[in-house]
Order: C-alpha cells, then structure tokens, then sequence
C-alpha cells in the first residue's frame, strides 16, 4: 500500500459556526424518541424553512425507526458485548458455521441531527433515485449530498445471507426526497469492500459507462454502526465489533472524525464527568472511511427483465451473439457463424448484448469475480413492463430514463493482480469480437500508444489511464488498495484495446462495431 494512513477525515459537509442550545446533560440533545404513531414523518427540513405553514409538503420521508434513541442504543450496544450468545453462534463467522442475520424489520436508529445546517437543494436533486442517466456534474452534487452525515435522519444494519451478501453493511436514510445509500465498509475478511466500491465506481465514470450508482466515499462515525447493530442484538453487535473496530487493520485505517458536525455536537454535550459511573464505555471521535452508493430505485434481476440474457458465458453463446460472419475474404480456417441471424430480432437483446460486453470489459479491468450472466449480481435499472417476470412499481417508484444493466455490488474487485478468473477477457483467447464504439473509443483514448489522447499532455506517463483516475481519488484510499494491483487496469485495458484492433483485421469495423 502507498503512505501511511490518513488520520484526518473530510465528511464533505460545509464547516460553520452554529450555536446550538444544547440541553442539560444526559437528555439528548438533538436525537429524540421514536415518534408517536402517526407521528414519525421526518420533514424536508429546507422546505418547512421556506414554508413553515406548509409542513405536510411532498418531501417527507415515512420512518418506522427503532425504539432506542441513538445514546440508548450505545448503551445497549456496550451491555450486549457481555451476553452470551447462543451455542451456534460464533462472530468469528467462519464460512462452514456461518450463521445468516435476517435485516431488523424497523427502519433503524434516529442519529444526531443540527437543523441550521441547510444543505442547497441541487445536491439532493442531483441524488435523483429514479434518473439512470448519470452525468459528472449529477454525480459530483449527489456524493455532496450523500457525504454530510447531517443530511442522515437514521442507520440500520442490513441482513448478511451466506450465499447471498455475507458481509457487514448497512443502509443510510436521507432527510430529502426519500434517499437511500447502502454502506460498504472495510471489515476482517473483506478488507478492501469500501474502497473497491469507491474505486470501482471511479473507474467506470473514467471510461463513461455510467452503469455505476453515485458513489461518496464518507467518514462515518463508528458509533453509527454500533447503534445500528445495538437494535440487532448481542451476536450481530459482536460479530461487528471483532470484524471492524477490533480488526487490526480497519483499525489503523480508522480516521478522526471531522469537527462541526451533529456527532460532535452530540459528543461536545456529553463529557465523560456527565456519564453515569455504571457505564462501561465512553463516545467515539473515531470514523471509518466508508462507501456510500446511492440506492436506485426500480433495481431487478437482470434475468427477470425484458433485457434478459438467458445464457450462461460459452463458447456457443459468444459464437451466437458476439462473434461476427465470416466472409469470403476470410479463411476458411475460420468457424463459420452463419447459421446465426445478425441483428438479433428480439426486442432489447442488442442492447441487452451491447450492456453485457460492457460489463465484461469493466469486470476485466478492475479484476471482479463476483457477478454472472445468471441470477448472481446481475441487476438492470427498469425493464419490466406486462409481459416480464418482474412487474413494474407505481409510477412514483420507476425508472424515469432508459432502461439499462446496472453494475451493482463491487467489494470483491482489486485484489489480485492476476486477471479475473472465468472472464472472457482472460487468458490468450477470447471469442468476443463485436463491441460498442463509443466503449471502444474511450479505451483507446487511454492507450499508452494514442500520442492524441489522453497522453498527449503526459508524454512521459506509461499508464495514463491510472494517472487520470487518481487525480479525482480520495486520499488514503491507497492505504487500503494496493497502488500495484490497480495499475493493472492500465495493462489490461491496453489488452483488450489489441483485442478490439485483432478483431477490426479480421472482420472489419462496420461488423465489429455492430452492439
């Protein structure tokens, strides 16, 4: 890893002196109890800022959170590391005596909140659930957004399924519009999950795919967590203590959290002279560097969908759909594929083909392993109507833009720097020889050789891919990822770009750039 740990956090929250009338110690000062039944809508707080006549106003975030206020919660959180768990629980979590967690069925924990602090409303505009279409300017507002802990009204553990998403995660609930972020954070076992994801994230903005959700990576206080965990019980709150704040490593890359947000606030209103002499603990200033993405809505089984691909990767399914004719210049040699019509007739399926060799290209280069063309990780924005498996939500809750793949769930990526096992790309050959140009473009764009892209003003930069992605990366995100490892995306990418080339000799561009 490069450098040594960042011991600094940067919440992406505006700083600001605002005095706060706290009161007395031991009564929280800005968390409150769950609220009466009937009560629980958690306003826009700029909207009844600007019309405070007009609180029953459309943005309202309906909330069923747990009974704990948030420093009940620690409290309980400190009280279950001393229960004793059942037989056949162990937080170690080993695979074989793996024990699934299923999510809590409330919405979480309430978490400390400073009401002066108004975020403009472009930025939580920009987090737009229901827009696919993502831009650089929609992406830079939303990570805004979802980075300052003050837009947070409240946190809960999500379920962990040993087939189906074994890791510690959570999910955030947002003050405007209803937004929602899952929250990937590096643990024992899966060390790299938040930054891979921010990573990943990053990479397919750089090449312009856009199939990525808006992704922040956030210091999240690690009392956070623990009161998400507390309303779990004694074996989840264990398990997350021995995974991430007692976990060596995620310990040295733990970070002070920043000043001037509610958490201070909140730590600022209780002095350890203030706590009853009973407890056995004391509040956190520590964070953890966490991934944030945004939570689409409108989300599917690819599988379920109109953009259905029902074929695993094979060599007769490349020969089928991703391979073109031979034609008489070509040598016999060659398998012929003309017993197979080109364009597909099936409505979607060129776009659907067109997305996958997409992603089988971003799955390449960043060295993930975890996803199929089967029902593993295989997600699409939209794509359902009457005829599909999957049925359309209200219209308040589908996709406003065009249906496409989503590439969603990235922990598993950078950490080797061998190529991914089972991807087309890997290895010596590969049947895939049509592409999207405009994926194609941007690609050569980043070759080592193009004296007009990239490089052009780098001349000297033998990996201008890596060169442009770090300038926009975090700090300390390579004391968690390997700089080496992710320099490989730089020799990948050169790979599939002569790919791609070899293809154009034998084929020809019009066929080969046919998705």
């Amino acid at each position: 890893a490069e450098g040594s740990p960042t011991r600094e956090g940067d919440s992406g929250s505006t700083s600001r002196n605002s005095s706060l009338e706290l009161p007395p110690p031991r009564k929280n000062p800005i968390v409150e109890a769950k609220p009466k039944s009937g009560d629980n809508d958690i306003d826009d707080v700029e909207e009844i800022n600007a019309n405070p006549k007009d609180s029953d106003s459309k943005n309202k975030l309906r909330l069923e959170p747990s009974d704990l206020t948030f420093e009940a919660a620690i409290d309980k959180y400190y009280a279950l590391q001393h229960e004793k768990l059942k037989e056949n629980e162990n937080p170690k979590q080993n695979t074989k005596s793996f024990v699934d967690i299923n999510e809590v069925g409330n919405d979480g924990v309430l978490l400390p909140h400073d009401a002066s602090q108004i975020p403009d409303p472009k930025t939580y505009e920009a987090c737009d659930n229901r827009d696919a279409d993502f831009t650089g300017e929609r992406d830079k507002l939303c990570q805004e957004y979802l980075s300052n802990v003050n837009n947070m009204v409240a946190i809960k553990a999500l379920g962990s399924l040993l087939y189906s998403g074994r890791t510690i995660k959570f999910k955030v609930f947002y003050r405007h519009n209803g937004i929602q972020g899952v929250v990937k954070v590096s643990q024992n076992k899966f060390f790299f999950e938040a930054a891979s994801e921010y990573l990943s994230f990053s990479v397919d903005r750089a090449l312009n795919l856009t199939y990525v959700p808006p992704t922040a990576y956030v210091s999240l206080p690690v009392d956070y967590m623990r009161a998400a965990s507390a309303s779990v019980g004694a074996f989840f709150s264990q398990w997350f203590e021995l995974f991430i704040p007692e976990y060596k490593y995620t310990q040295g890359n733990l970070v002070t959290c920043p000043p001037d947000t509610p958490y201070q606030t909140f730590l600022l209103s209780h002095p350890p002279e203030t706590r009853n002499k009973a407890e056995i603990h004391s509040y956190e200033t520590k964070c953890s560097q966490v991934a944030i993405q945004l939570w689409m809505k409108d989300v599917h089984s690819a599988l379920d969908s109109f953009l259905a691909v029902p074929h695993d990767y094979s060599d007769k399914f490349a020969k089928k759909y991703m391979r073109p004719f031979r034609t008489l210049n070509e040598s016999k040699t060659l398998h012929s594929s003309h017993k197979y019509a080109w364009p597909p007739t099936k409505p979607y399926r060129l776009q659907a083909l067109g997305d996958l060799c997409d992603r089988m290209i971003f799955d390449f280069l960043i060295g993930n392993t975890d996803r199929g063309m089967n029902d593993h990780n295989n997600f699409v924005y939209g794509g359902c109507d009457d005829s599909t498996d999957c049925k359309q939500p209200p219209p308040e809750g589908r996709l406003k833009s065009k249906p496409k793949y989503a590439f969603i769930d990235h922990g598993s990526s950078f950490y080797s720097h061998k190529e991914p096992e089972g991807n087309p790309f890997t290895g010596n050959q590969t049947m895939i020889c049509r592409y999207r140009k405009a994926t194609y473009e941007k690609l050569w764009y980043f070759h080592r050789d193009n004296d007009e892209g990239y490089i052009k003003d780098f001349p000297d930069d033998s990996r201008p891919f890596i060169h442009f992605t770090r300038s926009s990366l975090p700090k300390g995100l390579f004391n968690v990822i390997h700089l080496s490892v992710f320099k490989m995306v730089q020799d990948r990418l050169q790979k599939v770009v002569r790919i791609v080339d070899d293809c154009i000799d034998l084929f020809g561009e019009d066929a080969v750039f046919s998705l």
